[in-house]
């Protein structure tokens, strides 16, 4: 996240109101929360909360990917194995089934190629934190600016549906915030909440 304090360095920028959206909101709430002084508001829109369980589970699996030894680039253990009967693709599939033929199959795809490319990274020494293992409730007790949180009636209806509890879970988030209290706002729409045609955000 820090990188986009660079870009506006490098700009001449001061000041800002960061915008995410699901995990982006990950990265938006960090800058507010770590650089107050740089950052005017936040706009979350989809905002989730990972349960507790998956929380867990990525934070010991991050924990245990990182070399002791910074300096020398070690291979990292892949929870993921290939098997020689392809189980390890059906196993993606099985998850998701009840989601529909079309709606699997995408998924199962995206989370094949995900996995493969982790697995070159892990080859190389290089992790990179998941995203249920981001601290969003450390960080959002320490953000104080106003935050506006967008939630999608789409999106939401969706992660219900397949199980991600999203409106529970997005209420569970709200609790984190403890000096700035989310203004939250629902809409029609799904993923694509906002105008990311920044010079019409000035009017």
């Amino acid at each position: 996240a820090d990188c986009y304090l660079k870009v506006m360095d490098d700009l001449g920028i001061d000041k800002c109101v960061t915008v995410g959206s699901l995990m982006g909101c990950y990265m938006a709430l960090s800058l507010a929360s770590r650089y107050p002084d740089r950052v005017v508001g936040v706009v979350c829109t989809n905002l989730y909360y990972f349960p507790e369980a998956a929380r867990e589970k990525a934070k010991l699996e991050f924990e245990s990917s990182q070399s002791k030894d910074a300096s020398t680039a070690v291979m990292i253990n892949d929870p993921w194995k290939l098997e020689e009967d392809g189980s390890h693709i059906s196993k993606i599939w099985e998850t998701r089934k009840s989601w529909g033929v079309d709606l699997c199959t995408r998924a199962t795809y995206d989370e094949f190629t995900y996995n493969l490319k982790r697995r070159q990274r892990y080859a190389k020494g290089i992790s990179i934190q998941d995203g249920s293992a981001f601290d969003l409730k450390g960080t959002s007790q320490n953000v104080v600016c106003p935050v506006l949180c967008i939630q999608g009636e789409g999106a939401t209806k969706f992660f219900d549906m397949i199980g991600y509890d999203m409106t529970g879970q997005f209420r569970e988030a709200l609790l984190n915030f403890e000096q700035s209290k989310p203004r939250v706002e629902t809409l029609p729409g799904s993923l694509c909440l906002v105008n990311e045609c920044a010079n019409e955000w000035i009017s």
